[in-house]
Formats: structure tokens, sequence, C-alpha cells
């Protein structure tokens, strides 16, 4: 399960202090002001980040410490230098936002630390320590930035807390607050200075510890930069103007859109750098003014303000000048800053590579193409091209070639064929297929970022298919390795069927690939796409809101530019199971694979409700509800709750559950079902690593057999396969079943055979007495029923009931519940109709009972060629006539509804 934005995850419950360096203040102020040098500067975010203490660990700067919280991780000790900040961390995770956390923020314009509330009293936070013994008067100051730039428009309280010596509780000083950007992401163009005196307690101590901590906010918490920290004593004097420019501007790589440069520093606190086309400035930079990236300025715009001395600008034209002009500023331990440098700037130009001339790439190779009832995937091998383009037509050859300067889209018709896509990608789905059709495939590499882009490859990479024609879409013989098996042995075939040639995917492309693909199905009027949304998705009535494929510019598949901060405004991944319960090492970023993209684990869901599940447990809940969609009956006119938030009624959860609409509790259970099956060998690991401090171990059973079987506990279990009765498999997730197996090659079993669940679960005693299959066999003289049973628990026996009409049953049998897995009964006293139905009536010990399914069976020895008039007859006068000779011995009995024999004639009969 996570939150929208990137991060990673800090949880702690107490503070670990290891050989500080308390900085005395009476040497000069203390700064911190996070600059590049502290950073790993491959990345502009978090992606590939493997940890808070690894990452902080690698590139500390001076006096930088990392301890942690009650579960430590590892410890870097504190140097001798003086200024001692502490990131205290316990659990780190990449990627991902669950409850809050810190991270060195590696973004524009500067390099920060950032973290995101929790709401806890012990949410992620900065320590900073301090000897005052000979100094009073203390201010503090530091800027907040909004990193994240969502628009919500929450506040989010950023507190700064002391308490002297290391022990104990901190104490508020007045909150400091950051508002959220009113449009997209702002990094840093929303910064709040925070100007702070300290109380009187905090002077001449010999150890004070300052806290900058965040609390939770209402709708998403936000994350919160944290820079250019200064402490000093008494009147901090006014910035004074640096004295010369930096020099020696030199310029390094430089391609078709992008520049790299170095300069000599000079005694100035930081640079700011201002790129423009021409070569001169028509104003200088303002003191007192914080320029962020992209800002005009005097013609040109602003692209980096730092301390250190280089910076890449990206996005360029190609083959075109560009002039730069870098200025010094002192902004660090002085007030009124920044204080600008402006005389005679440094200057240099350089010009763009122009685009490289368009060469004509190879055609890709190794087609593999895996046909379904309605789809084709297909892969191939690459070219060394840019992307590729493939297209699909019902005949052969393709009368048009793709044209150089000419850039396709999904769905464009080209000859007698229609594009499928045009991607780097290595693969592909073609959807919306007629059966039992064949189907030619043809791929072709092109090369862009040249002149006359794109260039086609002369030649395709072709194949051809036929799509199948099978009911269920299960590829014969699929599960052949789980026939007439029950129970812990079924568990365990299935595991072996669908783990053998699983395709892992990746976590970070699926919502761009692969989600848009097996998550797309047809609007309520059945003429456009949507995604389906298993939390807002409206099963039986007015749609409050769909969500298309199309990823927005800021990212996050937000609609018109909304940043996620209502339902119906964004939808992202939702871990059905939720993500931080299956990490591998506690407290660590690591989770099994491949879990993690596993499109069985992983659905499409709308921001704000996934937000609002976090990681509470499914569950049926009551009473008064802390978070429901809709909100109330006004905010979506005709749209029922189907979705809320409150007191678990499972007798597994404690506290707070999550309850989805009716319409897909099956999914959800047989959607765990697959998981415990799928990765049934992780589960004690997931248990043992992660509870009881998660809620993971509120669902799962990691000790009984390993944790292997049943997986589940017994109240969840039964939760879940009661789900699994009342909302039934339909044409809708048999369809993402086969749409997942064209992905990564394998199949939920509990979707194409739900009575697997009945099959698997019926020695845990939770699975009540269920018929999972009853056929009937006409064997000319009578007919042999037949029905599977799972385990009796309380049971009596089987009433066996016949019907000529199907509506209208009476018993003819009874068979006794003996606790076996079959069962038969043979019916040899057959009246004489053309179809003859059965049933049966379960019956408890304590009387209460249930039916089964209805059979129906064509008998060979009836009057389907005679017809009968009047029916009813009212004056005891009835006419059979036949409308050809029989010519063989027959019997003609009259029967009442309720197989009654009223009269029987025997004879040859000719009538005609």
């Amino acid at each position: 399960m996570k939150k929208i934005y990137l991060a990673i995850i800090i949880c702690f419950s107490s503070l670990m202090v290891i050989g500080q360096t308390y900085y005395p203040l009476s040497s000069g102020a203390f700064t911190q002001n996070w600059t590049s040098a502290s950073l790993i500067t491959t990345n502009n975010d978090w992606t590939g980040v493997p940890s808070i203490i690894g990452y902080l660990g690698q590139n500390l700067p001076a006096g930088i410490g990392t301890t942690a919280g009650t579960n430590p991780q590892t410890i870097i000790t504190p140097s001798a230098a003086a200024n001692d900040i502490n990131v205290t961390a316990n659990q780190s995770t990449p990627n991902t936002l669950t409850s809050g956390g810190v991270v060195e923020f590696d973004g524009i314009p500067n390099p920060t630390v950032a973290f995101q509330g929790s709401g806890t009293s012990d949410a992620p936070h900065l320590i900073i320590y301090l000897n005052t013994t000979t100094v009073n008067n203390i201010t503090v100051q530091y800027n907040l930035r909004d990193i994240d730039g969502s628009t919500d428009n929450s506040i989010q309280p950023v507190a700064l807390q002391y308490r002297i010596g290391n022990t104990g509780n901190f104490t508020n000083i007045p909150a400091a607050y950051v508002a959220d950007a009113s449009t997209g992401p702002s990094l840093a163009t929303l910064v709040t200075p925070v100007s702070i005196t300290l109380p009187p307690a905090c002077d001449n101590q010999p150890q004070v510890e300052l806290r900058i901590i965040t609390s939770n906010a209402s709708g998403n918490d936000e994350f919160i930069g944290v820079d250019d920290i200064n402490i000093f004593s008494g009147t901090l004097a006014s910035c004074t103007e640096p004295t010369a420019q930096p020099n020696n501007l030199v310029f390094g790589t430089v391609t078709s859109n992008s520049i790299s440069a170095t300069f000599t520093a000079t005694t100035a606190d930081k640079y700011l750098v201002v790129r423009s086309t021409n070569n001169t400035l028509s104003a200088s930079p303002v003191d007192g003014t914080a320029y962020s990236n992209g800002t005009l300025l005097g013609g040109g715009v602003v692209i980096y303000t730092g301390a250190t001395a280089a910076f890449t600008d990206n996005g360029l034209s190609a083959n075109t000048t560009y002039y730069y002009f870098v200025f010094a500023l002192n902004d660090a331990t002085c007030s009124g800053g920044p204080n600008y440098f402006t005389t005679s700037p440094l200057q240099s130009s350089t010009s763009t590579l122009p685009i490289p001339g368009c060469t004509t790439p190879a055609a890709p190779t190794a087609l593999i193409l895996n046909p379904a009832n309605t789809s084709i995937s297909g892969s191939f091998a690459t070219a060394s091209a840019t992307k590729y383009l493939v297209i699909i037509s019902t005949s052969t050859p393709l009368t048009v070639s793709p044209s150089n300067g000419t850039v396709y889209t999904n769905g464009q018709p080209l000859g007698n064929g229609t594009i499928v896509s045009y991607s780097t990608g290595l693969n592909f789905t073609a959807t919306g297929l007629t059966v039992s059709t064949q189907y030619y495939i043809y791929v072709y590499s092109s090369n862009e970022n040249c002149t006359g882009q794109p260039f086609y490859s002369s030649l395709s990479l072709n194949g051809n298919t036929t799509t199948t024609n099978n009911s269920t879409g299960i590829p014969a013989g699929y599960y052949d390795g789980a026939a007439n098996l029950s129970c812990a042995p079924l568990k365990n075939a299935l595991n072996t069927i669908i783990t053998n040639g699983q395709t892992a995917l990746t976590y970070s492309t699926i919502d761009d690939v692969q989600m848009p693909i097996v998550d797309t199905i047809r609007n309520d009027a059945g003429n456009g796409p949507i995604i389906w949304d298993i939390y807002s998705n409206n099963n039986n009535g007015v749609e409050p809101f769909v969500f298309s494929s199309a990823q927005d510019v800021n990212g996050g598949f937000c609609v018109g530019g909304l940043g996620g901060s209502t339902e119906g405004s964004c939808w992202n991944k939702e871990h059905t199971f939720p993500r931080s319960w299956f990490k591998i090492t506690a407290g660590g970023s690591t989770y099994t694979q491949p879990t993690e993209a596993d499109l069985f684990v992983v659905r499409a869901t709308d921001k704000v409700i996934n937000g609002q599940r976090s990681n509470f447990p499914y569950s049926v809940v009551s009473g008064a509800t802390t978070y429901q969609f809709p909100a109330n009956a006004s905010s979506y006119p005709g749209v029922p709750t189907l979705d809320k938030l409150g007191n678990s009624t499972n007798a597994a959860i404690t506290g707070t559950g999550f309850e989805p609409n009716d319409a897909v509790k099956g999914d959800i259970a047989r959607g765990y079902f697959y998981i415990v099956t799928r990765y049934q060998s992780n589960i004690s690991n997931w248990v043992t690593t992660n509870g009881p401090a998660t809620e993971v171990d509120q669902v799962l059973d990691g000790t009984t057999n390993s944790g292997t079987y049943p997986s589940l506990l017994i109240p969840y279990l039964t939760m879940l396969y009661n789900w699994h009765l009342a909302d039934p498999v339909d044409a809708k997730e048999m369809n993402r079943n086969n749409l997942v197996y064209s992905q990564q090659n394998n199949r939920n079993p509990f979707v194409d055979h739900p009575e697997y669940a009945a099959l698997m679960f019926q020695c845990t005693g939770v699975v009540p007495v269920t018929i999972i299959d009853f056929v009937g066999t006409n064997n000319k003289d009578n007919v042999l029923l037949n029905w599977y049973a799972t385990q009796e628990t309380s049971f009596k026996n089987y009433v066996v009931e016949r019907s000529v009409d199907g509506r209208n049953f009476y018993k003819i049998g009874t068979v006794e519940g003996r606790n076996l897995a079959n069962y038969s009964f043979t019916d040899d006293k057959l009246p004489n109709t053309q179809t003859v139905y059965y049933r049966l009536q379960l019956l408890d010990i304590d009387g209460r009972s249930k039916f089964s399914k209805i059979v129906a069976v064509k008998l060979n020895n009836n009057f389907s060629n005679a017809i009968v008039y009047p029916n009813p007859t009212l004056d005891n006068k009835l006419t059979i006539r036949l409308n050809e000779t029989l010519n063989s011995n027959s019997v003609l009995q009259i029967v009442d509804v309720t197989g009654r024999l009223l009269q029987q004639q025997t004879g040859c009969v000719f009538w005609m």
C-alpha cells in the first residue's frame, strides 16, 4: 500500500543518542545548507535510493550523524566536526510513502532534507545538538519548502521544539507552517522562511536539543523540505555583497539538448546562473530576492542557484547558441539576503550540437506471439533503435509501409493494417480482436532524435497467429496437475502451476505499460474505454467519475491537471495486499519479488480512496465511519456507499477495517486466495518480519504448516470465503484474468475454477458443506446423478428431488452424509417427459437446509414428436397426436405434476 509521493519510510518509538557532539555556539553560528557535496547526484529524485542510512551515510557532510530508534539499523558515528545534525531513522523504503519519511532530496533548485508527517508524536524529524554554555538570546532560522507540490491546499504543520539535555519530552516553540502549492509541483517556488528566538531556558546550557518535526495534515501529508539552517547568538549581521565574481567558466558535456559546465568559485556563499539566447541581460538580480529555477530575469531564465561551482542545463534546443551569466551571492549566517554581486558577472557562451541526420535502423528480431480469444500479446528482441512500431492486419502483405517523418498513434489505420503501439517497449498487446481469426503482425524499428525523425526500418519483422476460441481462455492442460486434489495438496499443486513460467514485471512501469492493458474496460454506455477502479467503479448504476489511461504532464494519472486532492481526480497503483506486508527484512526497503508488481496484487484505484485505505485490512465494518465514499448522498446523486472505514467486525482484526463495495468483494477474496497460494512459501517470513507491528499478523497464519496451509487466519478466511460465494466470478473478472495472463504468463486459478476455493479450504472446517459440482447422465434406462461435496460439518443428509417442469420438485430419495468427496444416486423410475430436472436439498442436523443448483437431463424415451391438447384439460378429454409413426412397442403413461401415474396403456402403436 502506498500514497502517491515517493519517500523513505521512517518509523521509530524512541531516540537513541550515540556519542553526539554538541556544537558550541560561542565559536560562531551553526549553519547547514545541504549542498550537493552531501548528495548522491546521479538522480534528481528518490529512484534507486537504497536506504536512508546508506544514502546519507555514504556522502554525509562533516559532522552529520545518523542513529536509529528501538530497532536500530546501521549506526554511523558523528565525526569530530562540530555542526552535528542527527537524522533519526528506523525503517527505510525507497519509492514508497506510507506513514512518513526523511530523505535527502537532490532536487530543484537546491538539495535539501525533506520529511513527511505521520500523525504520531514521533514523526520524522531532524535533531540539532547545541552547546550554549557561554551564549544567550539565540535565534534559529531556516527555510521550509513544499517539495511535492500537489494541489490539495492542505496546511502542513512544521514545529520547532526544544529540550534541555538528552532525555525527556520536547517542548513546542510556536509552530511554523508551509501551505501547499496552488498549481503543480513547485519543488522550491513556495518557500516559507522561519526565524524564531529560543526561550531563555535554552541559554547557557551544555546540552540543548532542537527538533524540527512535522505532524499529520488533513488529506495527503506533504513532503516538507528543510534547508538553509542558521543558528546564532545575538543579532545576525546583514548580508554583505561578495567582493568578486567566480571565473573560468568551462563547458563540459554538450549535446543537442543539454549543456554542463564548471567554474572556479570565489569567496561567496552561493551562485546564481542565468541562461539567455542574447549576449546581454537587461536586468540583474535584486538583493533580498530569492530566485527559483525557471524564473525569468533580464530576458533570460534562472537555471541554477547553489553553492556548488557547477551546473547542468537540460531541455535545450538543438544547434542553438546559449549565453550563461553567473552571479556570486551571500545569504548564509546573515540577514536580509541574498545579497548579489551584480558587477561584471562571469559570462560565456556555447552552442548545442545539431541534431544528427537519421539513419535507417535494422529490423527487430525474434518475434514471439501469444494468442488469446480476443487479444494477441507479443515480444521481440531489440534492434538498437529508439522506438518500435507494431501493426496488425487480417490480411497479408501490408499494403502501405510506414513513412519516414510520420509519427503514428495507437488505433490509427495504415493501409490494410492498424497501429497497435509505437513505443520504446519490446512487447505489445493487441486487444478487441475476433475469436478464431488469423492475424498478421508487422514490427518496424525507428530512430528518433535526429533530422527527419522518425526513420523506420526498411524491412519489418513479421509473424502471424490465430486467436483462440476458448470459452474460458484457459490454455489446454493448464490445470492438469491439480486434477482430483483437495486441501493442502491442491494448494501445493496450484502453487507450482502459477509459479512456473511467471514473468516478473517492473513496478515502476506497470502503470504506464501493463495496467492500462489489463485494467481497461468499457464504460457503461459501451462506447469508450475507462480504467476499472475497483474502489470507485459503481457496478450497478451511474458512475461517480471515470478514469482514463492517459497520464497528465505532471504524472500521477491525474485528470485535468488536478493533484489528486479530491476523489475522481487521479488514479494510482494500489496494493490490495499492502506493500509493507511483504517486506523481506524488518525495517528494510526490500520487497518479495515479483509480488511488488504482480498484477493480481496491484490494482488501479482512486488516489484519495487509496490513501484512506492505507494499510488497513479488508473487513466488514459497523457503526460510525471515519471515512466513506461517497461522503453523503448529495455528493454523487444515485451512487451508493462504495467504500468505508470503520470498526472491524471480523474477530481477527483489531481496530479499523476497510470495507470495499459488495460488487468487488469476491474479486478481492479471489485475489487473496491467489496471493496466499502463489507466495505461500513467503508467508511465515512476512508475518515474522512485519508483525505484530503491522496488520499482516491479523490476516495471515504464518505458523501452521510453516504458513503454507491454510495461510490465512480462520476468521479472516471465513470472511473471504463468504465474499467469494456472495460475489461470483463475472465476465469482467474473467477478461482481466486472461489479460493478466497475456502480460505475466500466469493465471488466477480461483477465477478460472471458483470451485478450487472450496476444494482447497474444505479441510479447515471453514467451508460449510458445499456442492462443488452436480451433474446428471442419461443412461437410457435411468439417470445417474453425481455430485462432489466439501467437508461436511454437523451435516445430516442429501434429499434428491425431481421435477418435470423445472419449477415443482418432489422427493425421490435420500442419501446420508458420510463426509465423502463424491456421491451418486440412480433414478430408475423415469417419467415420460422430454426433460427431467433434479436438485439436492442439503439438510443439516439442526434442520437448516439449502438447495443445490438445478440439473436438467434430456431423456430418450419421450414424446418429443407428440402434440398434446388441451393442456390442462377441463372435461377429462385429452387428445394425443403423433406427427410420425412409432415403429416399436411403446408405453403411454399419463402423470400429473407430482409424478403420480394417472393412466397407462401398453402396445404397438401406428398412429399417424
